[in-house]
Formats: structure tokens, sequence, C-alpha cells
């Protein structure tokens, strides 16, 4: 290892000054001081080199004791352009009310309905109208109305 610096450090820094390599994984063993590299062990390397941004192809876990696996810088994330505000949208006008309806016309009412009464039958004057006794009484009220 070179100096005291963490093997995914070490790689990190060489990728920085010379680019992508194609290793065996007997020398990436090697980096971490391995003489095989069991599952768990490619799991902390492979988290530890991501945490510095080294790409492994083909991963770690399905390469191979004897395969080659290169290593690269992952590419930087492009900043992402600043986008001007959206400006807020103008608030939709209140529809206005609907004009209420203009009261119909009442129709004028009709005149009432003349019903022709019937006709009393003529009065009979003699004598079992009962008229005279009428007559007799009404004077009689007058009578005693007025006080004559």
């Amino acid at each position: 290892m070179a100096g005291d610096k963490a093997p995914e450090q070490v790689i990190r820094r060489w990728l920085d000054e010379n680019g992508s390599v194609t290793v065996g994984m007997g020398a990436l063993a090697q980096t971490w001081q391995l003489e095989t590299l069991e599952a768990a062990d490619r799991r902390e390397i492979t988290l530890a080199l991501e945490a510095v941004g080294v790409v492994v192809d083909p991963p770690l876990e399905r390469a191979g004791r004897r395969d080659k696996i290169s290593l690269s810088l992952a590419p930087e994330p492009e900043p992402e352009p600043e986008l001007e505000p959206e400006p807020e949208p103008e608030p939709e006008p209140e529809p206005e009310p609907e004009p209420e309806p203009e009261p119909e016309p009442e129709p004028e009412p009709e005149p009432p309905v003349r019903v022709p009464r019937p006709r009393p039958e003529p009065i009979q004057w003699g004598g079992d109208s009962g008229v005279k006794k009428t007559e007799e009484e009404a004077r009689a009220a007058w009578k005693a109305i007025s006080g004559d």
C-alpha cells in the first residue's frame, strides 16, 4: 500500500493521473492485501470504490478470480442548468354571474266569468204569497225602532 492511504484512495488518485485501467483480480486483491476475494470482501471493495467515484466493470460480484476488470472514474454529473423560475400563472378571472332572467310578465287576469243567476219566479201579490204579512211585520219593526 502506498503510504497510509486507504486502497480506494490510492486507486482513485492513480485513475485521476493516468485514466482507466484493466487489471486482474489478483492485483485488486493485493491492493487490499488479501490472498483471496471472498463474497464479503468483494462487497466491501465495491462499496469503497463506489464511494470515491470508481466504476468496476464487470461488477466484482460476477467476476471470476482469473477475469480482468476495468477500473475507471465515474462520469461527473453534469450540473443541471439553472432554470428560471416559472412565472406564477395569472389568476383566472372570476366568471361574471349570469344575469338574472327577466321575469316573464304576468298574464293579465281574465275577467271573471259571469254566471247568470236564475231569475226568481215572479212574486204573487195575492192572498197566499205572505207578502202582506211581511209588510205588516216590517212596519211594526219600523215603528218600534223609530219610536213612532
